[in-house]
């Protein structure tokens, strides 16, 4: 069975996975664009900000109602696009979390959260 995050996830942002599998070379840059929109019309603030790879962190979110936040880093489109579907997975998850913060210069602690709440949106 999928995984039930995964599959809202995938609900929220409305795109099926053969859509995303069918895109051409020359549009999977533009599907950062078209992923973020899709999370914006979901009640989602999400921001872009170079500064959060200074610490080591590809993104980050906020989950407060009724306006989660989410922040993505500077990277190539596809990690983007991974970091944006990743962090959403948190919000639908009710988390506020720091995806790849390093705690300590040179450590990777992968991920940290903090509130935890498994109800879904």
């Amino acid at each position: 069975m999928p995984n039930t995050t995964a599959v809202r996830v995938r609900e929220i942002i409305d795109i099926p996975v053969e859509e995303q599998l069918a895109l051409k070379a020359s549009e999977r840059d533009g599907f950062v664009k078209i992923l973020r929109s899709k999370i914006e019309a979901k009640g989602v603030l999400v921001a872009k900000n170079s500064g959060l790879q200074h610490f080591g962190a590809r993104g980050m979110c906020i989950f407060a109602s009724p306006l989660p936040i989410m922040v993505f880093s500077n990277e190539a489109p596809s990690a983007q696009a991974f970091t944006l579907a990743h962090e959403l997975g948190h919000i639908v998850r009710r988390q506020s979390a720091i995806s790849g913060f390093r705690e300590e210069a040179g450590r990777y602690t992968g991920q940290r959260q903090e509130a935890e709440n498994p109800r879904c949106l």
